[in-house]
């Protein structure tokens, strides 16, 4: 059974060098925060300008949403990154839990930046691969685009568990759970868009559905990616009593 936050924060107050760890975390949790947001929030509005490009029919849609994506990457190792420094305090309030894809907060970032990575195919296949090439954008544009909407969605529910608030987000107090749904809305939006891009017949086709859902699932995770933005000060209480007092969820973007 995974550790509840209720339980780790526990452990955090009756464990000295627990509690030394945390105010050590603290400054390092609030750049992590900062550099996730920005990188979050670019490669979002550059999705959303993406759709709005396909839309209107003008300006380089392709290219947008590629550079967008390796935002969207950038952040994400950022992520798994901040998840990994977390293990040695969630294994400690796991004793004999020594796998980090037991730990939902590790692996909830590991699943978001293989998802990523997809969109980066997508993206970058996207600028050669011509839509009325069925058989070669099928393969090569819309799977890995569906591959990359499904593991964001993924991450988006395996976020949904309390112990991603309790290791992550301190700094981001009364926001957890408003940027969990958002991300979440987000990968459903995303995956709206990528089976609108599927046309009739098993032909492509920039339907509005493909683009509108683009641009909403870019918003959401926009507003996301704003909330992450850390306050307080590095010396506040410690992660998991922060995490704490709203009982939430961190997000998984």
């Amino acid at each position: 059974m995974w550790v509840t936050e209720r339980r780790l924060t526990r452990m955090i107050r009756n464990h000295p060098r627990l509690r030394e760890l945390t105010e050590l975390e603290l400054r390092a949790q609030r750049l992590d925060l900062q550099l996730m947001s920005i990188w979050f929030s670019v490669g979002s509005a550059l999705f959303m300008a993406g759709a709005t490009m396909s839309i209107v029919g003008r300006g380089p849609a392709d290219a947008t949403f590629a550079i967008g994506a390796v935002c969207f990457t950038t952040a994400a190792f950022i992520q798994w990154r901040s998840a990994v420094s977390h293990l040695p305090r969630w294994r400690a309030a796991n004793p004999g839990k020594h796998r980090a894809w037991a730990n939902p907060d590790w692996l909830s970032a590991v699943v978001q930046f293989v998802g990523t990575l997809e969109f980066n195919v997508m993206t970058i296949r996207g600028l050669s691969i011509a839509v009325t090439n069925t058989s070669a954008y099928n393969h090569g544009v819309w799977r890995p685009d569906v591959l990359g909407s499904a593991l964001f969605l993924i991450s988006s529910l395996i976020a949904l568990h309390p112990i991603n608030g309790a290791l992550r987000h301190a700094l981001v107090r009364g926001r957890s759970k408003a940027i969990v749904y958002l991300n979440l809305a987000g990968s459903v939006f995303f995956g709206v868009s990528a089976v609108g891009a599927l046309g009739m017949g098993g032909g492509v086709r920039n339907t509005a559905i493909n683009n509108v859902g683009t641009l909403v699932g870019g918003a959401c995770f926009l507003a996301a990616s704003l909330l992450l933005w850390p306050s307080g000060s590095t010396g506040s209480a410690p992660p998991t009593a922060a995490a704490a007092d709203d009982h939430s969820a961190s997000p998984a973007a």
